[in-house]
Protein backbone atom coordinates (compact mmCIF):
# COMPACT_ATOMS: atom_id res chain seq x y z
CA UNK A 1 0.00 0.00 0.00
CA UNK A 2 0.95 3.98 -0.79
CA UNK A 3 0.12 6.55 1.17
CA UNK A 4 -0.50 9.17 -1.52
CA UNK A 5 -2.08 13.04 -0.87
CA UNK A 6 -3.86 11.26 2.39
CA UNK A 7 -5.08 8.56 0.50
CA UNK A 8 -4.00 4.99 1.10
CA UNK A 9 -3.51 3.02 -2.27
CA UNK A 10 -2.66 -0.18 -3.89
CA UNK A 11 0.32 -0.67 -5.89
CA UNK A 12 -2.02 -1.68 -9.00
CA UNK A 13 -3.99 1.37 -8.33
CA UNK A 14 -0.96 4.18 -7.98
CA UNK A 15 0.30 2.82 -11.31
CA UNK A 16 -3.23 2.89 -12.96
CA UNK A 17 -3.15 6.76 -11.16
CA UNK A 18 0.06 7.38 -12.66
CA UNK A 19 -0.31 6.38 -16.00
CA UNK A 20 -3.76 7.85 -16.32
CA UNK A 21 -2.16 11.50 -14.84
CA UNK A 22 0.93 11.09 -16.49
CA UNK A 23 2.34 13.10 -19.30
CA UNK A 24 4.95 10.57 -21.28
CA UNK A 25 7.97 11.83 -22.16
CA UNK A 26 8.49 11.77 -25.72
CA UNK A 27 9.54 8.52 -27.10
CA UNK A 28 11.50 7.94 -30.36
CA UNK A 29 11.77 4.68 -32.72
CA UNK A 30 15.12 4.37 -31.63
CA UNK A 31 15.97 0.72 -31.50
CA UNK A 32 19.88 0.59 -31.05
CA UNK A 33 21.81 -2.76 -32.18
CA UNK A 34 24.76 -4.38 -30.12
CA UNK A 35 23.07 -4.30 -26.65
CA UNK A 36 26.08 -5.08 -23.50
CA UNK A 37 25.38 -6.60 -20.93
CA UNK A 38 27.07 -7.16 -17.61
CA UNK A 39 26.94 -9.98 -15.14
CA UNK A 40 29.30 -11.28 -12.19
CA UNK A 41 28.88 -12.70 -8.37
CA UNK A 42 28.25 -9.54 -6.16
CA UNK A 43 31.14 -7.68 -4.75
CA UNK A 44 33.40 -8.69 -7.46
CA UNK A 45 33.74 -4.71 -9.44
CA UNK A 46 30.25 -4.93 -11.28
CA UNK A 47 29.22 -1.57 -10.64
CA UNK A 48 32.41 0.15 -11.06
CA UNK A 49 32.34 -1.49 -14.72
CA UNK A 50 28.37 -0.07 -15.06
CA UNK A 51 30.22 3.17 -13.96
CA UNK A 52 32.81 3.58 -16.02
CA UNK A 53 30.95 2.43 -19.22
CA UNK A 54 28.28 4.66 -18.82
CA UNK A 55 31.02 7.28 -18.65
CA UNK A 56 31.62 6.74 -22.11
CA UNK A 57 30.26 8.97 -24.94
CA UNK A 58 28.43 6.51 -26.55
CA UNK A 59 27.45 4.20 -24.12
CA UNK A 60 24.56 4.53 -21.54
CA UNK A 61 24.23 2.23 -18.99
CA UNK A 62 21.64 2.89 -15.87
CA UNK A 63 21.10 1.63 -12.70
CA UNK A 64 20.69 -2.13 -12.10
CA UNK A 65 17.31 -3.45 -12.15
CA UNK A 66 17.56 -7.22 -11.91
CA UNK A 67 15.47 -7.63 -14.73
CA UNK A 68 17.69 -10.31 -17.22
CA UNK A 69 18.03 -12.51 -14.29
CA UNK A 70 14.56 -14.27 -14.72
CA UNK A 71 14.56 -16.92 -17.23
CA UNK A 72 10.83 -17.21 -17.44
CA UNK A 73 11.08 -13.42 -18.77
CA UNK A 74 12.82 -14.69 -22.30
CA UNK A 75 9.56 -16.47 -23.32
CA UNK A 76 7.19 -14.09 -21.81
CA UNK A 77 4.74 -12.56 -24.48
CA UNK A 78 4.46 -8.78 -24.78
CA UNK A 79 0.66 -8.63 -23.40
CA UNK A 80 1.38 -10.60 -20.52
CA UNK A 81 4.38 -8.68 -19.40
CA UNK A 82 2.03 -5.20 -19.91
CA UNK A 83 -0.44 -6.90 -17.73
CA UNK A 84 2.31 -7.62 -14.82
CA UNK A 85 3.19 -4.35 -15.37
CA UNK A 86 0.27 -2.50 -15.07
CA UNK A 87 -1.05 -4.83 -11.80
CA UNK A 88 2.50 -4.72 -10.42
CA UNK A 89 2.37 -8.78 -10.00
CA UNK A 90 5.94 -10.50 -11.05
CA UNK A 91 5.72 -12.83 -9.12
CA UNK A 92 5.48 -16.02 -12.06
CA UNK A 93 9.05 -14.19 -12.94
CA UNK A 94 10.45 -14.98 -9.85
CA UNK A 95 10.33 -18.67 -10.44
CA UNK A 96 12.96 -20.45 -10.73
CA UNK A 97 15.63 -17.79 -10.38
CA UNK A 98 18.95 -18.75 -8.70
CA UNK A 99 19.05 -16.22 -6.27
CA UNK A 100 16.35 -14.43 -5.80
CA UNK A 101 15.97 -10.81 -4.04
CA UNK A 102 12.82 -9.00 -2.54
CA UNK A 103 12.76 -5.74 -1.23
CA UNK A 104 10.15 -4.57 1.36
CA UNK A 105 7.71 -3.55 -1.52
CA UNK A 106 7.79 -7.11 -2.97
CA UNK A 107 9.29 -8.24 -5.92
CA UNK A 108 12.82 -7.41 -6.90
CA UNK A 109 12.23 -6.93 -10.16
CA UNK A 110 13.14 -3.45 -10.80
CA UNK A 111 12.28 -2.58 -14.47
CA UNK A 112 9.25 -0.94 -12.73
CA UNK A 113 7.95 0.92 -9.38
CA UNK A 114 8.82 -1.30 -6.51
CA UNK A 115 12.39 -0.92 -7.18
CA UNK A 116 12.87 2.57 -5.41
CA UNK A 117 14.04 5.06 -8.04
CA UNK A 118 16.00 2.29 -9.75
CA UNK A 119 13.42 3.15 -13.31
CA UNK A 120 14.36 4.37 -16.37
CA UNK A 121 11.42 5.46 -17.85
CA UNK A 122 7.79 7.70 -15.88
CA UNK A 123 5.12 4.99 -15.52
CA UNK A 124 2.95 7.14 -18.38
CA UNK A 125 6.08 6.37 -20.99
CA UNK A 126 6.68 2.62 -19.78
CA UNK A 127 3.05 2.10 -20.76
CA UNK A 128 3.44 4.02 -23.73
CA UNK A 129 6.17 2.38 -24.98
CA UNK A 130 4.50 -1.10 -24.07
CA UNK A 131 1.73 0.13 -26.64
CA UNK A 132 4.59 0.84 -29.73
CA UNK A 133 6.14 -2.28 -29.25
CA UNK A 134 5.85 -5.48 -31.22
CA UNK A 135 6.67 -8.12 -28.77
CA UNK A 136 8.88 -8.29 -25.71
CA UNK A 137 12.10 -8.10 -27.49
CA UNK A 138 10.69 -4.65 -29.37
CA UNK A 139 9.85 -3.75 -26.35
CA UNK A 140 12.55 -3.78 -24.28
CA UNK A 141 14.97 -2.39 -26.87
CA UNK A 142 12.44 0.66 -27.72
CA UNK A 143 13.04 0.84 -23.49
CA UNK A 144 16.70 0.85 -23.08
CA UNK A 145 17.24 2.95 -26.45
CA UNK A 146 14.94 5.68 -25.20
CA UNK A 147 16.81 5.92 -22.13
CA UNK A 148 20.26 5.94 -23.75
CA UNK A 149 18.65 8.11 -26.45
CA UNK A 150 17.40 10.68 -23.86
CA UNK A 151 20.96 10.27 -22.55
CA UNK A 152 22.90 11.95 -25.47
CA UNK A 153 24.19 7.83 -26.36
CA UNK A 154 23.30 5.67 -29.37
CA UNK A 155 24.31 2.05 -27.88
CA UNK A 156 22.44 0.60 -24.05
CA UNK A 157 23.79 -1.49 -21.70
CA UNK A 158 22.33 -3.35 -18.49
CA UNK A 159 24.52 -4.38 -15.03
CA UNK A 160 22.61 -6.69 -12.70
CA UNK A 161 25.53 -9.22 -11.09
CA UNK A 162 22.86 -11.77 -11.16
CA UNK A 163 22.66 -11.57 -15.21
CA UNK A 164 25.79 -14.18 -15.11
CA UNK A 165 23.08 -16.85 -14.18
CA UNK A 166 21.08 -16.34 -17.97
CA UNK A 167 24.05 -15.50 -20.05
CA UNK A 168 22.76 -18.12 -22.67
CA UNK A 169 19.30 -16.50 -22.51
CA UNK A 170 20.29 -13.25 -22.85
CA UNK A 171 22.93 -14.25 -26.01
CA UNK A 172 19.92 -16.21 -27.88
CA UNK A 173 17.50 -13.51 -26.86
CA UNK A 174 19.91 -10.80 -28.46
CA UNK A 175 21.40 -11.92 -31.08
CA UNK A 176 24.01 -9.08 -31.53
CA UNK A 177 24.36 -8.52 -27.74
CA UNK A 178 27.63 -9.02 -25.89
CA UNK A 179 27.85 -10.17 -22.15
CA UNK A 180 30.92 -9.06 -20.12
CA UNK A 181 31.88 -11.29 -16.93
CA UNK A 182 33.31 -9.45 -14.34
CA UNK A 183 35.32 -11.93 -11.87
CA UNK A 184 36.92 -11.13 -8.98
CA UNK A 185 39.15 -13.16 -6.31
CA UNK A 186 36.40 -15.29 -4.16
CA UNK A 187 38.22 -14.97 -1.02
CA UNK A 188 38.00 -11.27 -1.40
CA UNK A 189 34.64 -11.40 -2.87
CA UNK A 190 33.46 -14.19 -0.22
CA UNK A 191 34.58 -11.56 2.69
CA UNK A 192 33.00 -9.14 1.18
CA UNK A 193 29.58 -10.76 1.06
CA UNK A 194 30.05 -12.22 4.40
CA UNK A 195 31.72 -9.24 6.59
CA UNK A 196 29.55 -6.20 5.12
CA UNK A 197 26.66 -7.41 3.54
CA UNK A 198 26.21 -10.21 6.26
CA UNK A 199 26.34 -13.30 4.13
CA UNK A 200 26.25 -16.87 5.90
CA UNK A 201 29.90 -18.02 5.15
CA UNK A 202 28.89 -21.09 3.31
CA UNK A 203 25.93 -18.90 1.60
CA UNK A 204 29.01 -16.87 0.22
CA UNK A 205 31.36 -18.83 -1.08
CA UNK A 206 28.32 -20.29 -2.66
CA UNK A 207 26.97 -17.66 -4.51
CA UNK A 208 30.43 -16.84 -5.84
CA UNK A 209 31.41 -20.53 -6.72
CA UNK A 210 27.78 -20.85 -8.92
CA UNK A 211 28.52 -17.29 -10.35
CA UNK A 212 31.93 -18.28 -11.97
CA UNK A 213 30.43 -21.55 -13.17
CA UNK A 214 27.88 -19.81 -14.47
CA UNK A 215 30.02 -17.51 -16.62
CA UNK A 216 32.44 -19.50 -17.55
CA UNK A 217 31.49 -22.50 -19.40
CA UNK A 218 30.32 -20.31 -21.79
CA UNK A 219 34.33 -19.32 -22.69
CA UNK A 220 34.88 -19.56 -26.44
CA UNK A 221 31.74 -17.95 -27.30
CA UNK A 222 33.17 -15.31 -29.05
CA UNK A 223 30.19 -12.57 -27.75
CA UNK A 224 31.33 -13.52 -23.75
CA UNK A 225 33.96 -11.70 -22.43
CA UNK A 226 35.96 -11.81 -18.83
CA UNK A 227 37.24 -8.79 -17.34
CA UNK A 228 39.27 -9.19 -14.09
CA UNK A 229 38.43 -7.00 -11.06
CA UNK A 230 41.91 -7.02 -10.38
CA UNK A 231 43.30 -5.54 -13.76
CA UNK A 232 41.05 -3.08 -13.73
CA UNK A 233 41.75 -1.25 -10.58
CA UNK A 234 46.01 -2.04 -11.26
CA UNK A 235 45.94 -1.53 -15.24
CA UNK A 236 43.13 0.19 -15.69
CA UNK A 237 43.58 2.33 -18.96
CA UNK A 238 44.58 -0.77 -21.30
CA UNK A 239 41.77 -3.18 -19.41
CA UNK A 240 39.40 -0.75 -20.62
CA UNK A 241 40.84 -0.59 -23.90
CA UNK A 242 41.00 -4.65 -24.45
CA UNK A 243 37.37 -4.30 -23.43
CA UNK A 244 36.24 -1.87 -25.60
CA UNK A 245 38.10 -3.74 -28.48
CA UNK A 246 35.84 -6.56 -27.96
CA UNK A 247 32.90 -4.36 -27.86
CA UNK A 248 33.39 -3.22 -30.83
CA UNK A 249 33.27 0.89 -30.14
CA UNK A 250 36.02 3.06 -29.74
CA UNK A 251 38.03 4.05 -26.63
CA UNK A 252 37.31 7.28 -24.77
CA UNK A 253 39.48 8.53 -21.66
CA UNK A 254 36.25 9.72 -19.90
CA UNK A 255 35.92 6.52 -19.08
CA UNK A 256 38.84 6.96 -16.59
CA UNK A 257 36.75 10.13 -15.07
CA UNK A 258 33.77 8.12 -13.47
CA UNK A 259 33.23 9.00 -10.19
CA UNK A 260 30.74 12.25 -10.96
CA UNK A 261 28.54 9.33 -12.82
CA UNK A 262 29.28 7.11 -9.67
CA UNK A 263 27.31 9.46 -8.06
CA UNK A 264 23.91 8.01 -9.11
CA UNK A 265 25.04 4.47 -7.30
CA UNK A 266 23.40 2.88 -4.62
CA UNK A 267 25.60 3.95 -1.28
CA UNK A 268 27.78 6.07 -3.91
CA UNK A 269 29.62 2.26 -5.48
CA UNK A 270 31.59 3.28 -7.89
CA UNK A 271 31.80 6.87 -7.20
CA UNK A 272 35.60 6.80 -5.07
CA UNK A 273 38.94 7.01 -7.14
CA UNK A 274 40.41 3.90 -8.12
CA UNK A 275 42.52 2.16 -5.20
CA UNK A 276 43.71 -1.29 -4.79
CA UNK A 277 43.97 -1.68 -1.32
CA UNK A 278 41.17 -4.27 -1.41
CA UNK A 279 42.83 -6.41 -3.03
CA UNK A 280 44.02 -9.50 -1.24
CA UNK A 281 41.49 -8.16 1.94
CA UNK A 282 40.85 -11.55 2.65
CA UNK A 283 44.41 -11.64 4.59
CA UNK A 284 43.79 -9.54 7.20
CA UNK A 285 40.34 -10.01 7.33
CA UNK A 286 38.41 -10.58 10.48
CA UNK A 287 38.04 -14.04 8.70
CA UNK A 288 38.81 -17.14 11.89
CA UNK A 289 41.50 -19.86 10.93
CA UNK A 290 37.99 -22.47 10.69
CA UNK A 291 36.81 -19.59 7.63
CA UNK A 292 40.53 -19.21 5.80
CA UNK A 293 40.26 -23.19 6.36
CA UNK A 294 36.98 -23.52 4.48
CA UNK A 295 37.80 -21.19 2.02
CA UNK A 296 41.09 -23.05 0.85
CA UNK A 297 38.98 -25.74 0.64
CA UNK A 298 36.37 -24.76 -1.21
CA UNK A 299 37.76 -22.11 -3.39
CA UNK A 300 40.97 -23.39 -4.33
CA UNK A 301 40.19 -25.95 -7.36
CA UNK A 302 38.06 -22.81 -9.08
CA UNK A 303 40.93 -20.04 -8.18
CA UNK A 304 43.49 -22.41 -9.94
CA UNK A 305 41.44 -22.39 -12.97
CA UNK A 306 40.93 -18.81 -12.91
CA UNK A 307 44.67 -18.47 -12.47
CA UNK A 308 44.98 -16.69 -9.44
CA UNK A 309 47.51 -17.82 -6.61
CA UNK A 310 46.68 -19.48 -3.84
Amino acid sequence: MIEVNGKTLSIKEFVEREILIGKPQEVKEARYEKPILIGGCGSSGTTLLRTMLDSHKHIACGQEISFFDRPRLFDTPLQKLHRMFTEQDFDSLDQDVVFPLRTGAGSYFGLFFPNYGKTYHDMATTDTIFRMASDTRDFLNLYFSNFANRSGKRRWAEKTPNNIFCVGEILDFFPDSKFVHVIRDGRDVVCSLALRRKFELNSAILRWLMSVEAGIRFRGNPRYYELKYEDLVTDTENTLRKLMAFLEDEWDPQMLDYTEAGKDNFNNYGATPIFTSSIGRWKNSDLDERARKVLDLSLGTMLEKLEYKM
